[in-house]
């Protein structure tokens, strides 16, 4: 897991889908609040589904634009 020095780095690095690159303005997530402590491993794992080819995962496993 890597570590991310803020939540705008850890943000930009999982912006679209892995499938088909749409972004995150046409994604369904849930809203669980995991805390970012810099310095420290940071795994997003709400649940986020495509809009556009209906690819369902977590946040972590969106990719860098």
């Amino acid at each position: 897991m890597k570590i991310y020095n803020s939540e705008k780095e850890y943000d930009l690095n999982h912006q679209v889908c892995p499938k088909c690159g749409n972004g995150r303005n046409n994604m369904f997530k849930t809203c669980v609040w995991f805390i970012f402590y810099k310095g420290e491993p940071y795994k997003n794992e709400n649940e986020c589904e495509c809009m556009e080819c209906g690819w369902k995962g977590i946040v972590d496993d969106l990719i860098e634009k």
